[in-house]
């Protein structure tokens, strides 16, 4: 007897389903961006406290018929491509046909739907991929789906869930996502129990923006417009103070599709340069408008990532966008006026947020950096000096000229110096300034301490309570 044998088809569509849906997000996921393909102005996505128990996306787009209904659930079954061709001039966000068939595999699933042509809408009950039961309904024109109980016949996916709290977490961030690259759409968001977020329809980005983070043109956020060699880039970008530990709170969309990129976070990134320390991720909503054919959204059944063409060139563009956008942060020049306090040289702007040139005294600056003029002075050495090291320590040279500038301004009485973002000290000396990281002068001071303390003995010690002997 033949050891090979084809596998079962209920068992093929688990297997399937199992690479679009793998959490109760994907199942979020899909159903959005069917609402959108749909022509919704209105999404409306609630979910259970534990959400793999229910989901359910309202929309009001164009809905379907009681024939086109029954095919949804079927796989590969679609409307947005006809031929193979097809797939390479994609505009919609869903063209696979396995979304719903896969989503009803391994759970149950409540389809309603009505379209304009018929005064009466149709419902489909499915339970593990099979239609149990087909009904008239009336109901408003537009399409809703309930899936209930995921997973409930693959328990081993069930159990690999993350904690509650983790995906509800998730599930949140694909909305978010999704309400930002799209703010003409109304968006109603509920968790039960612990979320009901009501988004009406936007202006522009930045309103929604602002909406979400709370954060506008007045904290420095701002939109931006680019295109280059046939790439259209655009959307938000937060001020560099808004930065965060990771990078969750960056949403990137390719003709519309919100997709995951380590590329596109890495362009994002150098594109603010050294206004961001290293541990930190910007605040970012990017879009990218791209020719189809340049574009390959095939790449996985869940489509969260794309495959450029010509990867190298849309790095360049969005990287050259973002820095063209964040030169509003950085002075042209700077002078020094009476007292030593740095003000704008003669036709320099700073075009940073609103009232930025305005802050001053101590405490934190509104610029996120004042660097260019003190180009030549690096941070470690500008740290050495402003501990006074000796200048053996120091190379010779412009380094030994730098180091008296420092002395010498920092001797005068009355010298203003600055706190910007709770974590660089700033200080005017001749020929430019002097930016000291806290952190790691604190560090050197304490290196410096215990050296001092190891050669002259004068160190602190403790005798071992057992002695070691070796």
């Amino acid at each position: 007897m033949s050891r090979i044998h084809l596998l079962d088809p209920s068992v093929v569509g688990t297997i399937r389903a199992g690479e679009v849906i793998d959490r109760p997000a994907a199942v979020a996921k899909e159903l959005v961006e069917n609402a959108l393909d749909a022509g919704s102005t209105l999404i409306a996505i609630h979910a259970a406290s534990h959400p793999e128990r229910l989901i359910r996306v309202q929309d009001d787009g164009t809905g379907m018929s009681r024939e086109d209904a029954l095919l949804a659930l079927r796989r590969h079954a679609t409307s947005k491509i006809e031929s193979v061709d097809d797939l390479a001039r994609i505009r919609t966000l869903g063209f696979r046909g396995e979304a719903l068939a896969s989503i009803a595999e391994v759970s149950r699933l409540m389809l309603s739907t009505r379209c304009a042509d018929e005064l009466t809408g149709t419902q489909v009950e499915s339970l593990g991929g099979a239609v149990i039961q087909v009904s008239g309904v009336g109901r408003a024109v537009g399409t809703t789906v309930a899936v209930e109980d995921l997973f409930f016949n693959t328990p081993a996916r069930l159990r690999f869930l993350k904690s509650r709290e983790a995906e509800i977490r998730v599930l949140s961030r694909i909305v978010w996502n999704y309400a930002l690259a799209y703010p003409r759409v109304h968006w109603k968001f509920s968790v039960e129990g612990r979320e009901d977020t009501d988004l009406p329809e936007a202006r522009d980005l930045l309103e929604r923006w602002e909406v979400l983070y709370g954060r506008g043109q007045e904290d420095g956020s701002a939109e931006f417009d680019h295109e280059a060699g046939g790439i259209h880039v655009s959307g938000v970008l937060g001020a560099p103070e808004q930065a965060r530990a990771s990078r969750d709170y960056q949403a990137f969309a390719v003709n519309g599709r919100v997709i995951s990129s380590g590329m596109l976070g890495a362009a994002l990134r150098q594109g603010y340069g050294n206004l961001l320390p290293g541990d930190r991720y910007p605040l970012a909503l990017i879009l990218i408008e791209i020719d189809p054919a340049q574009v390959d959204s095939n790449v996985h059944p869940t489509k969260r990532e794309v495959r450029f063409r010509d990867e190298a060139r849309v790095f360049q563009v969005l990287r050259g966008a973002v820095q063209d956008s964040m030169r509003r942060y950085v002075p042209t020049g700077i002078a020094f006026g009476e007292g030593g306090v740095a003000e704008p040289a003669p036709g320099a702007e700073y075009g940073g947020p609103a009232g930025a040139g305005e802050s001053g005294g101590e405490g934190t600056s509104g610029t996120a950096t004042l660097a260019p003029a003190a180009a030549a002075l690096k941070t470690e050495e500008a740290l050495m000096l402003a501990l006074d090291v000796s200048a053996a320590e120091v190379t010779a040279g412009a380094q030994v000229r730098e180091r008296g500038d420092v002395e010498e301004s920092l001797a005068e009485p009355e010298i203003p110096i600055w706190q910007l973002h709770e974590r660089y000290l700033i200080a005017p000396i001749r020929g430019g300034m002097v930016i000291v990281d806290q952190h790691a002068a604190h560090e050197r001071i304490l290196y410096e301490e215990a050296r001092a303390h190891l050669y002259s003995g004068t160190g602190a010690s403790q005798v071992l309570l057992f002695p070691s002997f070796v």
